[in-house]
């Protein structure tokens, strides 16, 4: 056989015949051993007062009520497991994996099937928020929330786990002024992705279905890399390291970006460009 003829090989009819331990071996390395890190979409809803977050001390809680960002409301995403459909040895593999990683099986509607879904994970997850659904995520409904009946003459404080935040880049266009870096702060995010060409199926997502289709930040990033100022002054000095189209584009939907954006790290929020794919 030469080098182009295994190359080109796509199957391998002899598989069947290796040792079950070997199969075994070759189904679980095909698996990742955790799903990969996922953008979620934010959602109404998500504002729910809580009276003691678990991170909050005991003692300081007082009488206060809190409004907690309650991500594990948001719209779980698929997940892919081409793995399932193999045959039954590959199946009883990819479950047992399912099950260890938490995921969950739901009927899907529209497509009239079972599909694999996982909630959102503080730890390696993004929560998204579409345009039209930002000054309803940093004000207006946990504002209006704290107006409903059972929350009146209540002592509110907001407080979340989500700590890594992503957002089109239209809004730094048109609502730059409201991306309040200290409000944010609050809420715990220590990194703030500026999604850049966001692709027109992204922009259309509907946030109220069942199951979230599947978006991942793509290969083109860029952040800031900072250092302590040349001219002794407090602001340090920052050199963007990425993706120069992405850097190029930022530059072409606010001329003043480029500049403000390095000065948001004094409020301790890393920043980042990112493009966004469908999976």
């Amino acid at each position: 056989m030469t080098t182009t003829d295994a190359i080109k090989c796509t199957s391998f009819p002899r598989f069947s015949h290796l040792p079950f331990e070997l199969r075994s071996q070759i189904w679980n390395d095909s698996l990742d051993e955790t799903d990969g890190p996922a953008l979620f979409f934010y959602r109404t809803g998500c504002w729910q007062p809580f009276e003691e977050p678990a991170f909050v001390e005991a003692e300081d809680i007082g009488e206060a009520m809190y409004m907690h960002l309650r991500h594990d409301l948001l719209t779980p995403v698929e997940i892919k497991m081409p793995l399932v459909f193999v045959n039954q040895e590959a199946r009883d593999i990819a479950l047992a994996w399912v099950r260890r990683q938490g995921v969950e099986i739901r009927f899907h509607e529209q497509r009239k099937c079972h599909v694999f879904v996982r909630h959102f994970d503080t730890s390696r997850d993004t929560l998204y928020i579409p345009k039209d659904n930002w000054r309803e995520f940093c004000g207006l409904e946990p504002d209006n929330r704290s107006w409903q009946a059972d929350l009146v003459n209540q002592d509110i404080s907001t407080c979340s786990h989500v700590f890594r935040l992503a957002l089109p880049e239209e809004l730094f266009q048109t609502e730059i002024e409201t991306i309040d870096l200290p409000h944010l702060w609050l809420f715990s995010i220590d990194v703030l992705f500026i999604i850049i060409n966001v692709p027109p199926d992204m922009a259309r997502e509907d946030v109220n279905v069942v199951v979230q289709e599947r978006w991942e930040f793509g290969n083109k990033q860029g952040t800031w890399k900072y250092s302590r100022a040349r001219d002794g002054s407090e602001q340090p000095d920052a050199e963007y390291i990425g993706d120069e189209s992405l850097y190029k584009r930022l530059e072409e939907v606010n001329p003043e970006l480029p500049e403000r954006i390095p000065k948001f790290q004094q409020y301790g929020v890393e920043m980042r460009l990112a493009s966004a794919v469908r999976i």
